[in-house]
C-alpha cells in the first residue's frame, strides 16, 4: 500500500523510528511526527546516527489540520496513547487524520505483532522484579543499525539470557 508514494508521514514515530527508517529504504521521502519532546530528540539522534535523511516534526497530530501534502500516513503502535491521560484517544486521532487528508491518501495503522510485541509489551516492564530497562536499551540500541530479522534474533537471545539471569525459565 505504500509502494509508489512520494511523501509519507509516520505519526507517533517515538524514540526508535524503525517504521520511518524502513520506509526510506523504498526511496520514499519520509517525515516522522512525534508529540513527546524526549522521544522526538532521541528519535532524531537515531535517525542521524543511522545516516538516514528523514524530516522530523515535534508536534501533536491533533494540532495539524492540513495533511494534504502526504500521499500516505502511517500511524504507529502507540499513536493516541498518552501516558499521563486517563484514556486512550486512538479513535479520536484516527478520526482526525481521516478528516484532514485529501481523497486517495493511504492511511495505515500499525499494530503490535512479531517484533513489535517485544518492543511494545502490554505490561509495564519497570514493575517486573529484576527487569532493568537500561540493560534492555543497551542490548537493543547499542548494536547499531541491523536488519529487523537480526534485531529480532538479538532481542530473543537477550530475553532468554535475562530469564536465565533472573532464574525464570518460563
Amino acid at each position: 500500500a505504500l509502494l509508489g508514494k512520494q511523501h509519507i508521514l509516520v505519526a507517533g514515530s517515538g524514540p526508535l523510528p524503525i517504521t520511518g527508517i524502513n520506509i526510506t529504504q523504498m526511496g520514499t521521502r519520509v517525515t516522522c511526527l512525534e508529540r513527546d519532546p524526549k522521544a522526538f530528540f532521541i528519535g532524531e539522534q537515531i535517525i542521524h546516527l543511522a545516516g538516514h535523511v528523514i524530516d522530523s516534526i515535534n508536534y501533536d497530530i491533533m494540532d495539524l489540520d492540513n495533511l494534504d501534502q502526504y500521499d500516505a500516513i502511517v500511524g504507529v503502535v502507540l499513536l493516541g496513547i498518552c501516558p499521563n491521560a486517563r484514556r486512550n484517544y486512538k479513535a479520536e486521532v484516527i478520526q482526525h487524520i481521516l478528516a484532514n487528508v485529501r481523497r486517495g491518501t493511504t492511511v495505515a495503522l500499525r499494530v503490535p505483532h512479531g517484533l513489535g510485541q517485544l518492543l511494545y509489551p502490554s505490561v509495564e516492564l519497570d514493575s517486573v522484579e529484576g527487569f532493568d530497562i537500561k540493560r534492555f536499551h543497551d542490548a537493543v540500541l547499542n548494536k547499531g543499525a541491523v536488519p529487523l530479522d537480526i534485531l529480532e534474533s538479538q532481542i530473543n537471545a537477550w530475553i532468554a539470557a535475562e530469564k536465565n539471569r533472573l532464574g525464570n525459565t518460563n
